[in-house]
């Protein structure tokens, strides 16, 4: 196999993390509600958060009887990418590039919803900003009100997607570990 070793890819979160504590390097994400002073508590607490999210999420797309095809697999992949710098702590804004790129995708595919690409886009432009024009343009705090309400509507189209004869989602059956 080509690449890292196994032991290296799984820690490589953690190694790479392990320079700098903030919980957050100018991403967009729910971290900017939060003081660094709450570091060491917040940390291990959002890292669980996210992994319970990815594990939901992966969880409820494979549990459910929807047949993937390109737009399905398209709209995982762009809600994953933009879970996971969202709630995971420690994260640079350069991390929402993969949703960035997604999102333009995502926008070509479903034109209704070119209104998400559009939101992740100027989000990530805004929190470039401060490393950009030395200045920041709109408050981080506000950017992530924003990309969080569209994650949010990704959330809503994921579970209307994979759960559509269900207006309220998955059943707590299909989520619950068995």
């Amino acid at each position: 196999i080509a690449g890292r070793p196994l032991i290296e890819v799984l820690l490589i979160y953690g190694n790479q993390t392990r320079g700098f504590p903030d919980l957050t390097k100018m991403a967009p994400n729910v971290y900017q509600w939060l003081s660094d002073d709450w570091y060491d508590i917040v940390v291990p607490i959002g890292i669980l958060v996210t992994l319970t999210i990815l594990f939901q999420f992966v969880r409820s797309a494979y549990r459910s009887r929807v047949v993937l095809d390109r737009e399905q697999m398209l709209q995982l992949a762009l809600t994953g990418a933009l879970l996971m710098p969202y709630f995971l702590p420690k994260m640079h804004d350069r991390y929402f590039f993969l949703a960035d790129i997604l999102s333009i995708l995502f926008a070509f595919y479903f034109p209704r919803y070119l209104w998400v690409a559009i939101v992740v886009e100027i989000c990530s432009l805004l929190s470039y900003a401060p490393m950009l024009l030395g200045d920041t343009v709109v408050s981080l705090k506000v950017l992530s009100i924003v990309l969080g309400a569209a994650i949010w509507f990704m959330v809503r189209l994921h579970i209307k997607t994979f759960y559509p004869k269900s207006n309220s989602g998955p059943s707590q059956e299909t989520l619950i570990v068995k």
